[in-house]
């Protein structure tokens, strides 16, 4: 199963003013478990550097910014004194995985020919190709874009210069470390899920917040890897950033 090369969380309530009372609680706190390594304070807005994570503090959102999985100690650590200090009584999910798949033996003109030729147009006849799918399950929204992109195009597309996912870089930005090694050709794809509305829970709103996260990871998961093998044939191999299991 592929893994995302990306990841983000959005956290977001309605404007607190336990934010203006504790955002300098987050910064103590952080620094107490030994985790802090660079903050900013502005008026509007705190920041902060772990080992492992960046955050971005404002009266109406968290939003985590992971060197790696959302799922590692030093990041779950940020979400729980976060939501322990700011502790909103409703809160809202945006999230978003980007995955890059390196495709082998194929140029970029034959990998992109491949695909469309799996897309079944029948006698149309198209040069390139991006699928755009949104999608709903239970109440989570999800929204997806996909397609095979040249190495030249991949800083772009994670740091969401291009594609449709511009129009929503205010809604989820990207903090992006380009790996140095590319493959000449990719599938990349661009998934991000909204969640609606839901009751904090106290102290366990960060793992309830976490246990989201898993779920919704491995549905992205799943649906790229569904993906890779609507639009690459068999013949081709694809490693992601991780080991697939």
């Amino acid at each position: 199963m592929p893994s995302p090369l990306t990841e983000t969380l959005l956290v977001r309530w309605q404007p607190s003013l336990d934010y203006h009372l504790h955002r300098l609680d987050v910064l103590a706190d952080l620094r107490t478990e030994g985790r802090l390594k660079e903050f900013l304070v502005r008026p509007d807005e705190v920041g902060v550097r772990t080992e492992a994570v960046h955050v971005t503090l404002t009266e109406d959102e968290l939003a985590l910014h992971p060197r790696g999985p959302l799922s590692t100690e030093d990041t779950l650590s940020a979400l729980r004194v976060a939501m322990r200090c700011i502790a909103p009584s409703q809160y809202h999910l945006v999230l978003a995985f980007q995955f890059l798949l390196p495709v082998v033996g194929h140029s970029y003109d034959e990998a992109r020919a491949s695909a469309i030729a799996r897309l079944s147009l029948g006698s149309f006849s198209a040069l390139d190709f991006a699928l755009m799918i949104d999608g709903k399950i239970d109440d989570d929204i999800w929204h997806c874009e996909v397609g095979i992109v040249s190495e030249p195009e991949v800083e772009g597309r994670l740091r969401r210069w291009s594609g449709r996912t511009r129009r929503v870089a205010g809604e989820v930005p990207a903090y992006v470390a380009v790996p140095q090694e590319i493959a000449p050709v990719s599938l990349f794809a661009d998934v991000t899920w909204q969640v609606p509305d839901r009751d904090s829970r106290g102290d366990e709103t960060a793992d309830d917040i976490a246990g989201k996260v898993r779920g919704l990871r491995n549905e992205a998961e799943r649906m790229v890897s569904t993906l890779h093998a609507a639009l690459c044939p068999a013949s081709l191999q694809s490693v992601t950033k991780g080991e697939d299991s």
